[in-house]
């Protein structure tokens, strides 16, 4: 069915695969075919029209993740840089399974991986959600679920060969280990929100926008409720704030000046949290007036030891030097963009304001 579609599956998943490490002594873990998949609904697969790496998912067929995620990805809205939507490049049925239906899409990474190296990284992360978020909520959309397994990174430009569906850490050929471009040493990177299966969308004459329901990754939003309604948009803006607070500010020690707009995002009563807007405002006010060598200074582990922070340190010291000579000697640096992020031109809520010059902050 997949190959008359035009997707090509790993030796593995094809009909009659028979094990190549069959009658060698070569061990499973040296050959691609040994790699399984993470998850029974999601599939790797080559598009034949270009050989291009996709993910297949097997979506139910009264879900709403099909049609929300078509909605927010159609080929207008793409057009919108502030739109974060992972795009859906097929969605077919096939009445061998008749309770499901399959949605195509690129390959990503979780937005974590590879481990961040400088805080502008993280600054951009934060800075795209934000803005995808706000996007998002414009078109009515909540997610429900926007939270660290849903937050992905198209990491393309980070590994020019390419690298392995299942094991990231290896080449498309499972044989080879990869190398990755830091982030801060390319233009961009673009994060995307993924999985709208718990997501609803209300039309603009929907007076009434709440509720009900327990399911989400994150289990520490106070207003999640079977029986009581509430306001998923709020929802929203917790589980966010929330993976701002565990996973970003809890991981490195130098995000302090993140805090406010986290706390703000994970207030217990949901009208006292920011709106999308709101929130992406707090974030300008936050990182606009950072230096430079701040942003583009490396992230700091809180369990680092002392000989281990001074030698990181010194190491990002070295990198600032460069950077600045380079900058004193005028050469060009606008494949590091990220190394000289600022804020000064970026406006909430309006496409396309953010600027691509490189400023040093």
């Amino acid at each position: 069915m997949l190959q008359e579609r035009g997707y090509r599956l790993r030796p593995r998943y094809r009909p009659g695969w028979k094990p190549s490490w069959t009658d060698t002594d070569i061990h499973p873990v040296y050959c691609e075919d040994s790699f399984t998949i993470i998850h029974w609904k999601i599939l790797d697969a080559t598009r034949i029209s270009d050989g291009k790496t996709v993910i297949i998912k097997r979506v139910p067929v009264d879900s709403p993740e099909g049609d929300i995620a078509q909605f927010l990805s159609s080929p207008e809205r793409l057009l919108d840089e502030r739109n974060h939507t992972v795009p859906i490049f097929d969605r077919f049925r096939d009445d061998s399974v008749p309770d499901s239906e399959f949605i195509v899409m690129p390959l990503l990474r979780l937005a974590t991986d590879p481990p961040f190296a400088v805080v502008s990284e993280i600054v951009e992360l934060v800075r795209q959600t934000l803005e995808g978020l706000v996007y998002m909520h414009e078109q009515g959309v909540a997610h429900r679920d926007f939270s660290w397994l849903n937050i992905m990174l198209d990491a393309s430009p980070m590994y020019p060969t390419g690298f392995h569906a299942q094991m990231k850490f290896l080449d498309p050929t499972g044989i080879h280990s990869v190398r990755e471009t830091r982030r801060c040493d390319l233009n961009t990177v673009k994060y995307y929100i993924v999985d709208f299966g718990l997501s609803v969308r209300f039309e603009e004459s929907d007076m009434v926008r709440l509720v009900t329901g327990v399911a989400a990754q994150d289990r520490n939003v106070p207003e999640l409720s079977t029986s009581t309604p509430y306001d998923p948009f709020m929802v929203d803006i917790f589980t966010l704030g929330n993976f701002y607070l565990e996973t970003l500010i809890a991981s490195y020690s130098n995000l302090n000046f993140l805090t406010p707009l986290a706390i703000a995002m994970t207030k217990r009563d949901p009208k006292e949290r920011p709106t999308a807007v709101e929130a992406s405002n707090l974030f300008k006010d936050a990182v606009e007036n950072l230096p430079g060598y701040k942003l583009r200074w490396r992230v700091r582990d809180p369990d680092d030891t002392v000989i281990s922070s001074v030698i990181s340190d010194a190491q990002s010291a070295l990198r600032e030097i460069m950077y600045q000579i380079k900058l004193f000697l005028g050469v060009s640096q606008s494949n590091s963009q990220l190394l000289h992020w600022s804020m000064s031109d970026y406006s909430v809520g309006n496409p396309g304001n953010h600027s691509s010059n490189p400023t040093d902050g």
